[in-house]
């Protein structure tokens, strides 16, 4: 089972350290919902059922039930004969799981299998499409990953990862000498819903004379998202040399360059001068280095002329962007200086994106993406990962994102800001209303189902200037807004919103008696409200600058 053990982001490090998720900004909550089977790969809701699934890296399909009661198994390998699991979506009543057969052979089959409810609450499973059978690399092989759904609802949106790391030679034990990445793998393909028993070739011609390419030049997108504006986003994993793990904006035709590029840095194996002994971003922990995958290779495929590759969004900090210096080999914060990279930390390998596309959350997290990392970077703990341990970031944490799109130049940026850490190698996850539910994969017992409450948006339109236990004079105000709260307590939040109820100044205020003031000079003249937050009480008021 060797294979298992290097496929898709090495999902699999044994850990017997639990952590207990903790939130770094006071308007979060997090709570436990469950403990849940062990090797989760996917969380999905269901709108039938309004009910939350799961599904295990072998196959099984959980709903997820009660605290304290076992979560039901609704489908496993026997219903829909999937060996290896690492996509899940589920449309209406049915469900869509990918992944492969024979992964330890030396060819393999990717499938989509289709499940679709029966009025005794069964699943009739039948094959959506599969791939003709082709040639695995024996390390580092990704397979069928990410599975996403289309804006339109008709479409799937399916990783074929990368065979091998980096574009070097795998030729699986001698068997298919000189043979790197194929024409199936390395793309993100666009299977019709309605297909029936659709055969994917491994040819490049056919592939697009169908038409099932949607992009090219990932190496592993794990996770397809939507934001407010209806495009999709996919987050991967870079290879084991210290390149950025990515967020891209996947866009249909577009490329973003595998093998070539990674993050925002060239691939130094496809230049002739390449010395891998002197590259001190390799690091000599790796899979790769010990395997002799990083090589001066002058076979190694060279980039396509007039190939425009697409840059993964830009990171400007401070969260996630942490690097290594190729000159002197030193890691260091990125964000603390003001260095934008693209997009995290090598090794974070982040999952479970999310948008806020209905912009029902409040504050600073309205309208805004979250992304999981799953690598240990804490080298203190069971588990840790030795690739990610030197940059100093401890991952398995929620980020933040903040996006900024350029529509100029067609790209995205974002800030990044870690709002929860200490989870237990997270995998996945689901925004629901104010809530992401996050699931993490753990083992011995670990695995988790935790639930993190966000504040719910404010409608400015309909908060009335009349509560008389807050009092805000002068109002309109200038400079100094002073507040006088009857109820406050010493550990009082107090945030103040415009009025399209996006978070712009947020602390915890102490008292001089039942009154404190507020610095409001960098505000611009308009409307806001001012929210209290006292334990259970919540109150708001609005008021001027001039």
């Amino acid at each position: 089972m060797k294979n298992l053990l290097t496929v898709s982001i090495l999902f699999f490090h044994f850990s017997l350290t639990a952590q207990t998720p903790l939130a770094l900004f006071p308007d979060i909550q997090v709570s436990q919902v469950k403990l849940v089977e062990n090797n989760v790969t996917r969380l999905c809701y269901s709108t039938l059922d309004s009910s939350l699934y799961y599904l295990t890296y072998d196959g099984n399909i959980f709903k997820v039930t009660t605290a304290g009661n076992p979560d039901l198994l609704v489908s496993s390998i026997s219903d829909h004969g999937l060996q290896t699991c690492q996509g899940m979506v589920i449309e209406d009543s049915v469900i869509f799981i990918s992944g492969n057969n024979n992964v330890d052979s030396a060819y393999t089959t990717g499938y989509i299998m289709k499940g679709i409810l029966q009025p005794n609450n069964t699943r009739i499973w039948s094959v959506l499409a599969e791939t003709v059978p082709y040639e695995t690399a024996q390390q580092f092989d990704h397979f069928l990953s990410g599975l996403g759904i289309n804006a339109t609802h008709d479409t799937l949106l399916l990783c074929s990862g990368s065979r091998g790391d980096h574009g070097e030679v795998r030729d699986n034990n001698g068997l298919f000498p000189n043979t790197r990445n194929l024409a199936i793998t390395s793309v993100v393909l666009q299977i019709p819903l309605t297909a029936q028993g659709l055969i994917i070739p491994n040819d490049t011609t056919a592939l697009d004379a169908q038409q099932l390419v949607y992009a090219r030049g990932i190496r592993n997108t794990y996770d397809f998202a939507y934001n407010t504006n209806g495009e999709i986003f996919g987050a991967e994993n870079s290879g084991d040399r210290d390149h950025e793990d990515e967020l891209n904006w996947i866009q249909r035709g577009h490329h973003y360059g595998f093998p070539w590029m990674m993050g925002g840095t060239d691939n130094p194996q496809q230049y002739a001068w390449f010395n891998p002994a002197a590259d001190l971003l390799i690091n000599h922990n790796s899979g790769s280095w010990n395997q002799g995958a990083f090589t001066n290779d002058p076979a190694f495929p060279q980039k396509p002329a007039g190939l425009i590759c697409d840059l993964p969004c830009r990171d400007d900090g401070p969260g996630a962007a942490y690097m290594r210096d190729s000159i002197t080999g030193n890691t260091y914060d990125a964000g603390a200086i003001n260095q934008a990279i693209y997009s995290f930390t090598p090794h974070r390998s982040p999952l479970g994106l999310v948008f806020d596309v209905d912009s029902a959350l409040g504050g600073i997290y309205r309208g805004n993406g979250f992304v999981l990392s799953y690598t240990r970077g804490d080298s203190t703990l069971a588990g840790f990962s030795k690739l990610l341990s030197p940059f100093d970031d401890h991952s398995e944490d929620i980020q933040l994102l903040q996006m900024i799109k350029d529509s100029i130049n067609q790209s995205y940026s974002f800030t990044s800001t870690r709002i929860v850490s200490n989870f237990n190698h997270p995998i996945d996850a689901v925004l629901l209303d104010t809530s992401i539910y996050v699931i993490e994969i753990g083992y011995a017992g670990t695995s988790s189902l935790w639930k993190i409450d966000f504040p719910k948006a404010v409608n400015t339109s309909v908060i009335e200037n009349t509560s008389e236990e807050i009092k805000l004079y002068p109002n309109p105000c200038k400079d100094k807004l002073h507040l006088q709260y009857n109820s406050a307590g010493k550990n009082s939040l107090v945030t103040v919103y415009d009025v399209q109820g996006r978070n712009l100044v947020m602390n915890e205020m102490e008292y001089s008696g039942n009154t404190t003031t507020l610095d409001v000079e960098n505000l611009a003249a308009g409307t806001y409200v001012l929210e209290i937050r006292n334990g259970d009480q919540l109150l708001r008021r609005k008021f001027v600058k001039k």
